[in-house]
């Protein structure tokens, strides 16, 4: 159902077994990816949080969950991005969502780091293009920002942060 994109056929057969299988972890983390894509975040956030009440090594469930967090402005945000981290060092997910949340919270050599490292291993991805961006701009490194800025917004189609990419990328290549 997910694969041929009936989203609500997937939310209702899902919901019907948890309904009767409540700690298939598995099903609820589908689950909560599904309401994550469909942007109900509450619904997102209420599945992960139960996902790592049965299995708390969960390292997309606990990544998911600390950028619902950190979109809230909750302070758990940074703590739970540390843990996903460390579940799963190697994954450009984790280090974006943990780099993304030092940089703007202030911690900007190691939050740059890990976002360069995403970028690296995940050149493709927008997002994470633009989250490398920022933490660039941030250091300093304007014409690096612009560079893969300009590279994300003419290589992505439709992505989260693409009017602010091109908002940043319009006042860097402006000199403002």
């Amino acid at each position: 159902l997910r694969a041929r994109e009936d989203h609500a056929g997937a939310r209702e057969l899902l919901s019907g077994w948890l309904s009767t299988n409540p700690g298939d972890f598995a099903a609820r983390a589908t689950l909560g990816d599904l309401e994550l894509a469909a942007g109900r975040l509450d619904e997102a956030r209420a599945h992960f949080e139960r996902v790592l009440e049965i299995a708390p090594e969960h390292a997309a469930a606990t990544n998911n969950l600390a950028w619902l967090y950190d979109e809230a402005g909750d302070a758990r945000a940074l703590e739970l991005a540390e843990r996903a981290h460390l579940l799963s060092p190697h994954s450009p997910e984790m280090a974006d969502t943990l780099g993304w949340i030092l940089v703007r919270n202030g911690t900007l050599r190691r939050g740059l780091q890990l976002l360069k490292e995403a970028h690296r291993k995940k050149p493709d991805n927008p997002s994470i293009a633009y989250h490398c961006a920022y933490a660039l701009a941030a250091a300093g490194q304007r014409s690096r920002a612009r560079d893969v800025l300009a590279r994300a917004l003419e290589a992505a189609g439709d992505f989260p942060e693409r009017a602010a990419a091109r908002d940043m990328h319009d006042r860097l290549v402006g000199g403002a």
